[in-house]
């Protein structure tokens, strides 16, 4: 029995149908091309890098410590917090 193949160059698969092997042959059935490579996702779809703290500095007059919420540093933020 004399075993066909697949008519791609460099491909040594079996023939399923239209000269193709069963991969081939698939890709052309769905996106209409047999050597159709499907783009890499990871490559395409990453997220931008969020920095990791804000360069806001407090705004009291003297600190230079980092902006941590409504304008202050935690520092002064926890203290303003226990004052009220």
């Amino acid at each position: 029995m004399d075993v066909d193949f697949c008519t791609i160059e460099g491909c040594s698969k079996a023939v399923k149908a239209k000269g193709w092997c069963a991969m081939h042959h698939q890709r052309y059935l769905r996106y209409g091309n047999p050597y159709y490579v499907r783009p890499n996702k990871n490559v395409y779809h990453r997220r931008p890098i969020k920095p990791m703290r804000s360069t806001r500095l407090c705004e009291l007059n003297g600190c230079d410590r980092v902006h941590a919420a409504k304008g202050m540093c935690r520092v002064h933020y926890n203290a303003n917090k226990k004052e009220s």
